[in-house]
């Protein structure tokens, strides 16, 4: 272990804050990812300590949410024939997406488990908007939300094609 709680070997990069928990980091603990810190896997013990099933509990509502990204992704590849994606709230940023996007083609763009984070202030659906305004005719959306914070396995999915 490192000093701040990471598996030994694990690079600490100087951007990310590991005194606090992340949600990112939170969510890739509970699939049983390497890309969390001891802050984070503390938060989500004490997050999930009530939660119905507890931390195992969740877990299994998180494995089922991934499964469900996964055909979302799969209905998107095989029946509309979308090859790229943009999947919102996924961790910490690799690429941008205007380097890496063909705007031109269809895109599928995936909001998963974050629009939870917004508040009606916000403006969700606008954001969503300002999302899809400038992607080709016959991209899609597809989004999750939980329905009710006391029953996280109650999730709404939705996906919806932009027309031309």
């Amino acid at each position: 272990m490192t000093s701040n709680g990471a598996p030994a070997g694990s690079a600490e990069p100087a951007e990310i804050d590991t005194s606090v928990a992340h949600a990112a980091r939170v969510y890739d603990y509970l699939l049983g990812g390497r890309a969390n810190f001891k802050v984070d896997r503390d938060a989500a013990a004490r997050a999930y300590a009530a939660f119905p099933g507890g931390l195992d509990g969740v877990r299994a509502d998180v494995r089922q949410h991934r499964a469900v990204l996964g055909r979302m992704v799969r209905y998107f590849v095989e029946d509309a024939g979308i090859v790229q994606f943009l999947d919102i709230g996924t961790g910490i940023p690799r690429k941008t997406a205007a380097k890496t996007l063909d705007f031109s083609r269809p895109t599928a763009v995936m909001l998963f488990g974050i629009l939870h984070f917004f508040s009606d202030a916000d403006d969700p659906r606008g954001l969503i908007g300002q999302l899809m305004a400038p992607l080709a005719a016959g991209s899609g959306l597809a989004m999750s939300h939980p329905q009710t914070p006391a029953v996280p396995s109650q999730t709404w999915v939705g996906a919806a094609r932009k027309s031309g």
